[in-house]
């Protein structure tokens, strides 16, 4: 019973997960994200089909940038797309250990253990879906409300990136540092 149990745990885990086009140190934890310095991951499609990827530092003069091996200014008209990772989700490893907790409720554990485990992907899936932002905007299916305009899609994104009122006019884009790492290519 508990290598099906097992197996079950390790196939709907997989199912949750979604891949992403980033690694995982390239956008903080949830748990640290009010802390962290550093701006989230964004990947740009310009208007010529050329992709930029790497840290969200802000916006200046109607212009994005994104810092990878060096700071790139993309003029915001020049961009077909954008897709923003803001945080990596929580580790829910509590709720698939709590799977094998629910021997100890004996026979009720053909009840508890798969309640468990549904309940722990429905978090996981909801958590990894919440993470994405994108220009312009997707509007979630069945949803009744009214799309964002351009402009509040890019203030949604401002909020994720390392300098969210705006990049100041001393800072020399030249000087930044990339979040520590590997590198940002993909």
């Amino acid at each position: 019973m508990i290598p099906r149990i097992l197996l079950l745990v390790v196939a709907v885990e997989l199912m949750s997960c979604s891949s992403t086009w980033v690694k995982s140190n390239y956008v903080p934890k949830r748990s640290n994200f009010e802390f962290d310095a550093y701006g989230s991951y964004i990947k740009v499609t310009l208007t010529e089909g050329k992709v930029i990827a790497g840290e969200l530092i802000g916006i200046r003069d109607d212009s994005v940038v994104v810092l990878n091996e060096m700071a790139f200014t993309i003029p915001i008209k020049g961009v077909v797309q954008a897709q923003l990772i803001t945080h990596n989700p929580n580790d829910y490893a509590w709720g698939y250990a709590s799977i094998l907790l629910t021997i100890a409720n004996g026979g009720f554990a053909i009840f508890t253990g798969p309640l468990w485990l549904f309940s722990t992907a429905a978090a996981v899936t909801t958590e990894t879906q919440k993470r994405f932002r994108t220009y312009p905007a997707i509007q979630p299916k069945g949803s009744k409300s009214q799309l964002m305009s351009p402009e509040e899609a890019w203030n949604e994104m401002m909020k994720f990136s390392r300098f969210p009122m705006g990049i100041p006019r001393q800072v020399e884009l030249s000087s930044l540092t990339k979040r520590p790492g590997k590198s940002t290519r993909h």
